[in-house]
């Protein structure tokens, strides 16, 4: 998935129908607008994963989305032909699969399935990627400058430099992932799904950015129960779907009380255009005027165009009342166009008028200079503290790039994995075990199979050049910026929090 537009998505989210806040606990009232506590339980549940965290207090990070959203508004955003236009063209896809009945979703979602199934691409993808993301109107001199960086990175590690080493330190992704068809942008996907095990692919790009990509391993594809929703959420935005409609239209048609009148029909027939009512639905006549609007732009047979009026006419109906028929599809829209408010507005006032060179981002290091220092060693997580133990002094004993290796023979052997090792350098929020024990950050939750922690190495000082750390001084920079921008809106709004309906929530 496009990366900005996933994070813009959840955004979204936090903003529901003000119908639901009757005969609800109110929580909060911002500017005037209420905000029940049901309301915000409900955004709790959902995955925010995506959501720019820019506050820990989710509260905060509510109030924050809100107020950008009426920021947007305000500075007429909403207005903008790019805005509406992306909005159009999200209403086009999500309609597609409220305008679909069932037996015609599957048939499509089948004949999706047994296409990969066939081709050379089933199944999944493990990667992990030096990853740099670009925004969608990232300009020619910022892609120019992304490329070069990627293409210098790329001969770094033909030349022998650990590609694992180089996620840990240049990439906006630091984990491996899986990838299956129809879950990442297509450039992403027709690379990786034409590499093997152990193949590192050129930088290239995709609308989330500026990849170079190693594959892991590959597995075969899921059975058809496993895959069908995630072939729904992306089958039908990514391929035009050209299946029979018949069973939905003839079914709108008895809702929308479609009559046709023969004589009109006949008429348009015999003479090849009409002036007549040619059928009425939903008590709207249709007339041969319209239809002759329509074969202009459909050219064909007449008895084709004529049925393909029809059908059209039936399906737009029931698409300009889907908000009305259906409240979720309602809801999502709304978030859609909230989320797109809040990412354009948060870019125009803290990327575009906060344009990071290299003047700014020195003063900001040496402002923030104490806040990065480092790390560099070893963390060893496994099945019991005696263990950890040992293989921190084993390790202790041998070359770091032998590290992975050893503890594959020596500890995971025959398929038993008792331990697992992170090493490398490590800064403030790269890793949260040593945010703890070196840093004496916020605590880190023990992981789950290896329970036991320990590590190994030395702190060190802060980088002497600031642009030995620049893409993380950069980030850092701008969210900075972006608190900042945040606290200007706050000033100058009204936030009242019912402190009472705050605990039940805090409680949840």
């Amino acid at each position: 998935m496009n990366r900005t537009l996933g994070i813009c998505l959840l955004l979204g989210l936090l903003l529901v129908c003000p119908a639901m806040l009757q005969g609800k606990s109110l929580l909060m009232c911002i500017n005037g607008e209420e905000i029940s506590c049901s309301e915000f339980l409900q955004i709790c549940e959902r995955d925010s994963s995506f959501f720019p965290v820019l506050r820990k207090d989710i509260v905060d990070r509510f109030v924050d989305f809100y107020l950008m959203v009426e920021a947007a508004r305000q500075a007429g955003i909403d207005t903008l032909p790019d805005v509406q236009e992306r909005v159009r063209n999200y209403r086009s896809w999500l309609s597609k699969s409220y305008l679909l009945d069932g037996q015609v979703v599957d048939k499509v979602l089948r004949t999706a399935y047994n296409r990969m199934v066939a081709g050379h691409d089933a199944g999944r993808v493990q990667v992990c990627h030096i990853f740099k993301y670009l925004p969608q109107n990232a300009s020619p001199r910022m892609l120019h400058a992304a490329e070069l960086r990627m293409d210098s990175l790329y001969e770094a590690v033909l030349r022998g430099a650990s590609f694992e080493e180089c996620v840990k330190r240049y990439s906006d992704e630091k984990r491996s992932f899986w990838v299956s068809r129809l879950q990442m942008p297509e450039e992403f996907e027709d690379t990786v799904f034409r590499m093997q095990p152990g193949q590192i692919s050129r930088p290239f790009f995709t609308p989330q950015g500026i990849h170079i990509v190693k594959v892991l391993s590959r597995e075969e594809i899921p059975p058809f129960p496993v895959m069908k929703n995630s072939l729904m959420q992306k089958q039908i935005g990514r391929n035009k779907v050209k299946e029979e409609m018949s069973s939905v239209v003839e079914k709108l048609k008895k809702e929308y009380a479609y009559t046709p009148d023969r004589a009109g029909m006949d008429d348009l027939r015999r003479n090849g255009h009409t002036d007549r009512t040619l059928f009425v639905l939903d008590e709207k006549p249709y007339s041969g005027a319209d239809f002759a609007k329509f074969a202009m732009s459909h050219p064909g047979l007449l008895s084709t165009q004529l049925e393909d009026f029809v059908i059209k006419s039936v399906l737009d109906l029931e698409n300009v009342r889907l908000e009305r028929k259906y409240p979720d599809f309602s809801q999502r829209m709304q978030a859609y166009r909230d989320s797109l408010l809040a990412h354009e507005i948060y870019h125009r006032e803290v990327y575009e008028k906060n344009a990071c060179d290299d003047a700014r981002l020195e003063a900001y290091y040496e402002a923030h200079r104490g806040e990065y220092a480092r790390y560099e060693g070893l963390v060893v997580h496994a099945v019991t503290k005696r263990l950890a133990k040992q293989v921190r002094k084993f390790l202790k004993k041998l070359p770091e790039e032998e590290w992975d290796n050893a503890v594959r023979l020596v500890f995971n052997a025959d398929g038993k994995q008792q331990v697992l090792i992170e090493h490398g350098t490590f800064s403030v929020g790269d890793n949260a075990f040593i945010d703890e024990l070196v840093f004496r950050k916020s605590k880190a939750e023990p992981l789950q199979d290896y329970p036991f922690t320990v590590i190994q190495g030395q702190k060190l000082k802060s980088p002497a050049d600031y642009r030995e750390i620049r893409d993380r001084l950069s980030a850092d920079y701008y969210r900075e910026v972006g608190l900042r921008w945040l606290d200007s809106l706050r000033a100058v709004s009204k936030v009242e929090i019912n402190q009472e309906v705050l605990k039940t929530v805090n409680n949840h």
